[in-house]
C-alpha cells in the first residue's frame, strides 16, 4: 500500500523525516519496506500483507477479536485436552496459564454489573447478568 508521506501529516502532526517515521513504524511492527520520491513528495511503500513476527500486532492480526492465535498456546489446549492422567493435565494446565500470561491472550477491561431491586413480594427472580422475567411470580 502506498501511502503519501504529506498526507499522512494532514492528519497527524509529524515533525520527523520520512526515513525516522519509516523506522519508528518498523519498530511498532508496522513494515515500510521503502520510501520513494515523487512529484507530490515523499511516499512511504507499506507492507500491509501481515506485521512482523516480533511485533505485538502479530498476533492479533491473524486472529479474530478474542480469539488470539498463539500456536504454543493451541498446542498445550490440545494436549490437555487429551490428557488422561489427572498430573500431566494440572502440569499442562500450569503451562497454558504462563504461555497466556507471557503472551498477553488478552486484557480484561472491566467489568459490567446490572443492579437490579425487586419488591419482597415478588419472587422467583432469576440471577443473571440481563434482566429475565421467566419465572417471576407476585405473592
Amino acid at each position: 500500500m502506498k501511502l503519501l508521506f504529506n498526507w499522512l501529516k494532514e492528519f497527524v502532526d509529524v515533525t520527523a523525516s520520512p526515513q525516522d517515521v519509516r523506522s519508528r513504524l518498523s519498530l511498532a511492527g508496522i513494515a515500510i519496506e521503502s520510501v520513494e520520491e515523487s512529484a507530490a513528495g515523499p511516499v512511504l511503500d507499506v507492507f500491509d500483507r501481515y506485521p512482523l513476527p516480533f511485533s505485538p500486532a502479530y498476533h492479533a492480526f491473524r486472529a479474530w477479536f478474542g480469539w488470539p492465535e498463539i500456536p504454543q498456546l493451541e498446542k498445550l489446549i490440545t494436549e490437555f485436552v487429551r490428557a488422561t492422567d489427572p498430573a500431566r493435565r494440572k502440569q499442562l494446565a500450569e503451562e497454558v496459564q504462563k504461555v497466556a500470561l507471557d503472551e498477553v491472550a488478552y486484557v480484561p477491561w472491566g467489568e459490567y454489573v446490572l443492579p437490579t431491586a425487586h419488591r419482597k413480594n415478588v419472587s422467583g427472580i432469576l440471577k443473571f447478568i440481563a434482566p429475565l422475567f421467566w419465572n417471576v411470580s407476585i405473592a
